[in-house]
């Protein structure tokens, strides 16, 4: 059976385990709860993929890179970025646009 499932991105340049074949179905920002400075959000990505009961899923390690408009995309060993989704968003202060892409590896790490 098909499900989805939250996943933090807990750095802007995050390398997370996903099920194999996993769909980002979505990229958005979630209350943490609030801290010493006030409310605190994450970003997160809810992704689908196919859900067995009785074995846990295969996984595969997926990198990921959250830009603000404006901001210079990352460079190095994940280089090859995939626009995934933009979204909108405003909570205390001004409206900021923050951007997810996909990175896959160009050469193999040292």
């Amino acid at each position: 059976m098909r499900t989805i499932h939250k996943y933090e991105l807990k750095t802007p340049d995050a390398v997370i385990d996903l099920p194999t074949g996993a769909k980002i179905v979505h990229f958005g920002m979630q209350s943490k709860g609030i801290g010493d400075y006030g409310e605190r959000f994450g970003f997160y990505l809810w992704v689908e993929f196919e859900f067995n009961n009785s074995s846990p899923p295969l996984v595969e390690e997926r990198a990921f890179s959250v830009v603000a408009t404006g901001q210079i995309l990352p460079d190095g060993y994940y280089r090859d970025l995939q626009h995934v989704q933009t979204i909108q968003v405003k909570h205390a202060g001004p409206e900021t646009v923050w951007h997810l892409y996909e990175a896959t590896p160009t050469h193999s790490p040292d």
